[in-house]
């Protein structure tokens, strides 16, 4: 239902130097993208039982909305432009766009479902699967003693995780237990989340 061709594959030299303005209209305009620029209200609705996942890096909020096509509830992280630089918006667009574009929760990886734009606020926002089961961290000591076994499911799940990652060309540069999720399958097939400071492996 969603575009997953959307993601910048250039950006103009000229606008990169011009680091210094905040704008998301800015970041639109300067990127040729494969695709189209969805927009938030095209796509996403208010959830009437909506809830307040938890808090991003930059203090926003993580709250449920419906997805307008089939009415899934989903997570959605806002990323307001005044908190960020041009070059911090550039780099989460490429991230998650290279995310949802490649990788499923059978990678063990938090899906992506979408990112989208607010041209009037100047707001992108990422679109999740919505993981109830907890962080893998909340799990450790609350829990009898774990076996090699769940370890071992554990272990193998982030290392996979980081190889389709690195597949990618990107560094997750957050690898610690509170960013590794419970998938819907529980404890033993984790999700790897937290890709707000992930960034091209290059860098």
């Amino acid at each position: 239902p969603m575009n997953t061709g959307w993601y910048p594959c250039k950006v103009k030299k000229e606008v990169m130097k011009k680091d210094q303005f905040h704008s998301a209209q800015k970041l639109i305009e300067s990127m040729v993208p494969s695709g189209g620029y969805p927009a938030f209200a095209s796509a996403y609705e208010a959830d009437p039982g909506q809830r307040i996942l938890g808090r991003g890096r930059l203090d926003e909020e993580i709250i449920t909305c419906l997805r307008k096509s089939d009415a899934k509830v989903v997570a959605i992280k806002t990323v307001p432009s005044e908190r960020s630089s041009f070059v911090e918006l550039q780099r989460q667009f490429f991230v998650y766009g290279k995310l949802q574009e490649h990788l499923t929760a059978k990678d063990f990886v938090v899906p992506v479902l979408g990112v989208t734009v607010d041209r009037e606020a100047e707001i992108l926002h990422v679109a999740t699967e919505v993981l109830d089961h907890g962080h893998i961290m909340a799990r450790v000591g609350a829990e009898k003693p774990w076996s090699e076994e769940r370890i071992w499911h554990v272990m193998k799940g982030l290392f996979t995780a980081l190889a389709k990652v690195h597949a990618l060309g990107l560094a997750h540069r957050q690898v610690r237990l509170d960013n590794l999720l419970a998938g819907s399958d529980g404890i033993d097939h984790p999700l790897l989340g937290g890709f707000t400071l992930a960034c091209p492996a290059e860098r």
